[in-house]
């Protein structure tokens, strides 16, 4: 018979076991995806913001990665730390604050670029404005930074006595009032940026609906592509950001248990993951990497399986109707 303790235990460490497969596996694809996009061969401040997006994705399932570990390490350690010794020796407290800044900030500079790009279009007035913006998307964004910083050190700091477990959870490591202010933080600029960009849309279709000339046209209807993806990225890093704020206020009222709010952190990674994932097969780039690098016979079976993967990834997309008809007429002509 196993008493509720040890129940606890088997669950606890079973939930540690699935947040390191999913922090790896995160770590994985955001690195792959984050290669790919180097690899890509376009000039585009937007690809450079992919590129920074899928660098704090993985900063954020290494940092789940190094706390779950050191949870399994210490497991049986009774002894007790202070905050500040967690934040020196154990990095991950940092890391996540890192992360979810560096996300909001991405999204939130990629808003005010999408902004002003289709602002100064046939609009010389806007032009000043532009460096303005941009001048002042970098003091917000490097203040967030610099006072999320602050604000860690001196909750950690004011708390002298060692009252943390050596395993340095980070809810037992950050003054609870931290983490609330900068999930609140997170989640205020991840909806400033989503409306944004949908004036920033709003805008473009208003354009594209008056006379103008072909290659005016052209332009308008490449960033309404662009940012409808964005859009679709800053609803996702929005929903990412709250799943953790809302199971919080949740928990903190004593409506869910603190295991539900452990699932709301791993469905946070898990998607991070996921959504890797998923812009690697729809890039259908891996398929050609593998094909350059694998012999005939060695991995024709596993290009099979991906190849199909990536084929319906790409043709989901009910915009990207040529690259589908493209992908499609490739597979045909291997076929014969």
């Amino acid at each position: 018979m196993h008493n509720n303790s040890d129940i606890e235990s088997n669950e606890l460490l079973e939930l540690e076991y699935v947040f390191l497969f999913f922090g790896i596996f995160a770590i994985i694809t955001n690195t792959f995806w984050a290669i790919l996009m180097i690899k890509k061969k376009e000039n585009s401040r937007i690809k450079s913001y992919y590129i920074g997006f899928a660098i704090c994705a993985g900063v954020n399932a290494i940092a789940n990665v190094i706390e779950f570990s050191r949870a399994m390490m210490y497991r049986e350690s009774k002894i007790m730390v202070t905050s500040i010794y967690c934040i020196f020796y154990a990095v991950h407290p940092t890391m996540y604050i890192f992360a979810d800044i560096g996300i909001v900030q991405i999204m939130f500079s990629m808003s005010i670029n999408c902004f002003v790009t289709v602002a100064t279009i046939n609009n010389k007035r806007w032009i000043m404005s532009y460096i303005t913006l941009q001048i002042l998307g970098f003091v917000v964004n490097f203040s967030l930074v610099l006072l999320s910083i602050a604000f860690i050190w001196y909750t950690a700091i004011s708390i002298k006595e060692p009252t943390v477990r050596i395993t340095c959870y980070l809810n037992e490591v950050l003054d609870s009032k931290c983490i609330t202010f900068y999930a609140v933080a997170s989640n205020l600029f991840s909806f400033i940026t989503m409306i944004v960009l949908i004036w920033t849309l709003v805008k473009v279709q208003r354009k594209i609906s008056l006379p103008a000339t072909s290659r005016l046209m052209i332009q308008l209807k490449i960033h309404s592509k662009n940012i409808r993806s964005l859009l679709v990225l800053a609803f996702l890093t929005f929903f990412l950001l709250s799943i953790p704020l809302i199971f919080m206020i949740l928990h903190k009222t004593g409506n869910i248990t603190p295991n539900m709010e452990d699932i709301s952190w791993l469905l946070q990674l898990a998607l991070y993951a996921l959504h890797a994932f998923y812009r690697i097969l729809s890039s259908n780039q891996i398929i050609h990497l593998l094909k350059k690098h694998c012999r005939k016979n060695t991995c024709k079976n596993g290009i099979k399986i991906l190849n199909l993967f990536s084929n319906f990834a790409i043709c989901q997309n009910k915009r990207n109707r040529t690259a589908c008809e493209q992908v499609q007429n490739i597979d045909n002509t291997e076929k014969h």
